[in-house]
């Protein structure tokens, strides 16, 4: 017996109001089960409001669907955290490995080129990129969607910590490299350029290394 429209929104209602599930995958998978017991139910005779009922009785009410949501969040930032592992290593395997040395010796060739200042505020946008992405996550992961993206945002924010500390470092580099700091202090980075490729180049990598996050398709097998 197919459930009309109207009985299947009741269905997805209990597993949103009362199941708490925030998750469309959590949401599609567990609604065709909690469909499928009611239909059982109701072709033995059972009227729609008792067959519910003791479907979601049978899911194990509201503890057993978010039981269900749990294993699902698990499984999903496990697979989130090993593909983030797996791309930051690709960026030192053959062929990227390549294409990171080409940056690398670029930007270290044009470093010593750049004014100490416009160098400073270079190293300070590039540290703000990540800072960006952690505002944007906090908006979109916690606000808007109730996919595996929200997953996606909820590790950037907690995997950030690096690029905030960087962030504030850079924001207290004009105090140490200005006109009124001695000239050694001052012309550092110049002098240096290995510190400031290091710090672009990881910075660039580390906030790439998000962006291709949101490219792979991460997927749970309901049992």
């Amino acid at each position: 017996m197919a459930l009309t429209p109207f009985q299947l929104k009741y269905l997805r209602f209990d597993l949103i109001g009362l199941g708490d599930i925030k998750y469309d995958d959590v949401i599609d998978e567990l609604l065709d089960h909690y469909a499928s017991l009611t239909e059982q139910k109701m072709t033995i005779g059972m009227a729609f409001e008792e067959a519910s009922k003791q479907a979601w009785a049978e899911l194990g009410a509201e503890k057993g669907v978010q039981k269900i949501q749990a294993s699902f969040v698990k499984a999903i930032e496990q697979q989130i955290k090993m593909q983030h592992i797996t791309i930051l290593k690709s960026y030192f395997r053959w062929p990227t490995l390549v294409t990171t040395i080409l940056v690398g010796l670029l930007v270290y060739m044009v470093v010593p080129l750049i004014p100490v200042k416009r160098l400073i505020v270079c190293t300070l946008l590039i540290g703000v990129i990540p800072f960006l992405f952690i505002l944007r996550g906090y908006y979109y992961g916690f606000h808007q969607q109730t996919d595996t993206g929200k997953l996606i945002w909820e590790y950037l924010l907690n995997k950030c910590g690096l690029a905030v500390c960087l962030f504030h470092l850079s924001l207290n580099l004009p105090n140490h490299f200005l006109e009124n700091a001695p000239e050694s202090t001052r012309t550092f980075l110049q002098t240096y350029p290995t510190i400031s490729v290091l710090i672009c180049l990881l910075l660039l990598l580390y906030t790439a290394s998000f962006i291709q996050l949101f490219q792979h398709q991460y997927k749970h097998k309901f049992v």
